[in-house]
């Protein structure tokens, strides 16, 4: 992935399917199910109530229905993307085939095109493509869960949300530093600071600066490597944990002018022009420090030590 790249991630929340679109597939599907059940009256006819089996009718009729809720999971649930459409096909296809197993059970298709020879079509080409959406799916959560490790580490706790940038907060990163002291792991910490930053709030609003609040954190969360967490540490200033390599030493300036580009994109982006907001980047070893608030403290100095340069 190139810089540019980047700097173009989209900071906003991903969009659902539409409300149009779910209603459309919702049309599209009982004109189906309707032009099916028309051609079944008419090339056959309806079974006395001595000939159907009502075990029969309510459980293939209810995995007819059941298939009918999976299908709306699919479609409500997630994001636009080809493994919804996958998902929404297997499982469109899949209720088809379970629909007319279940309009067998009160009709006497006689044997036509409508009975069995569609029913053993569409229920294992259904079943077909709900395997290939399972291992795009599968595929599709591996690139999530690495990317997730970054901002939450080993361990979930959705009440340490940062509900604008939606890393884990400042409370969340002394827990993980505080971990790793107890536990000897080494770390490296990077404290990440947006200088300038109140003045977009002052000047332009909240809403702005959050807008590049978010560009810097999904910039951060992207370019992290694998293995690490990134937090919102408060206000203006983010932290980046990772175990501790040899190769780490020398990428304070490159952290920081990566993240001052992106920064600045934003800006340009937004049609600001009047306002220079760098990035500074400071870097401490987390074990050697006895506390969290040791390593934050001492991390914080730096920044300000440069900030002074």
């Amino acid at each position: 992935m190139s810089l540019v790249d980047l700097f173009r991630i989209n900071t906003s929340k991903p969009s659902l399917i539409t409300h149009n679109t779910l209603t459309s597939s919702y049309v599209l599907l009982g004109l189906a199910y309707a032009l099916c059940a028309a051609k079944a009256l008419y090339h056959g006819a309806p079974k006395s109530l001595a000939e159907i089996d009502w075990i029969d009718v309510f459980g293939e009729g209810g995995t007819w229905i059941i298939s009918l809720v999976w299908f709306h999971f699919a479609v409500a649930w997630r994001p636009p993307g080809p493994v919804t459409r996958w998902l929404m096909t297997g499982f469109a296809v899949l209720s088809f085939g379970f629909f007319l197993d279940a309009l067998d059970e009160v009709l006497r298709f006689d044997e036509t095109l409508l009975g069995h020879s569609l029913e053993s079509i569409f229920i294992p080409a259904g079943i077909t493509i709900l395997t290939f959406a399972a291992i795009s799916l599968h595929q599709e959560q591996q690139i999530l869960n690495r990317q997730q490790l970054r901002r939450e580490a080993n361990f979930r706790d959705h009440q340490a949300i940062d509900s604008i940038t939606d890393l884990y907060n400042a409370d969340y990163c002394r827990q993980a530093i505080h971990s790793a002291i107890e536990s000897n792991t080494q770390l490296d910490l990077w404290m990440i600071d947006l200088e300038r930053f109140d003045k977009i709030n002052q000047h332009y609003s909240f809403s702005t600066g959050d807008t590049v609040l978010n560009r810097v954190a999904n910039v951060l969360v992207a370019t992290a490597p694998s293995g690490a967490l990134v937090c919102r540490y408060g206000g203006d200033r983010f932290i980046l944990l990772q175990p501790a390599t040899d190769l780490t030493e020398n990428i304070d300036e490159t952290l920081s002018q990566l993240l001052t580009n992106a920064t600045s994109f934003a800006l340009s982006n937004l049609a600001i022009k009047n306002i220079d907001c760098r990035v500074r980047v400071a870097k401490v070893s987390v074990n050697k420090f006895n506390t969290a608030e040791a390593v934050l403290a001492q991390a914080n100095a730096v920044i300000i030590e440069k900030k002074q340069c």
